[in-house]
């Protein structure tokens, strides 16, 4: 994998997408170098990122696990933090 695509990830994220240990939806949010616009909001959407909310620079949402590189190799996106729990199911 595109060094310069990972290191958009942070350290966890880095570790799970590295270790391929993502699986079917993954939510994440992301930070943009600028706030998101209607052109960048088609290229997320190419990527099958599903919106979930933006203000600004950042965004959440969800993709396919095995999409989440392809929105990270976006120009635009400079760090993505996958979501994780906060209580045990």
């Amino acid at each position: 994998m595109n060094r310069q695509v990972l290191q958009k990830f942070d350290p966890r994220s880095r570790q799970a997408v590295e270790e391929g240990t993502l699986h079917g939806d993954v939510e994440f949010q992301l930070r943009a170098g600028a706030p998101l616009d209607d052109a960048d909001l088609k290229s997320l959407a190419r990527t099958g990122f599903r919106l979930y909310s933006t203000v600004g620079p950042l965004a959440s949402g969800v993709a396919e696990a095995d999409r989440v590189t392809a929105v990270a190799a976006l120009p635009f996106v400079e760090q993505i933090e996958l979501s994780k729990d906060l209580f045990a199911e």
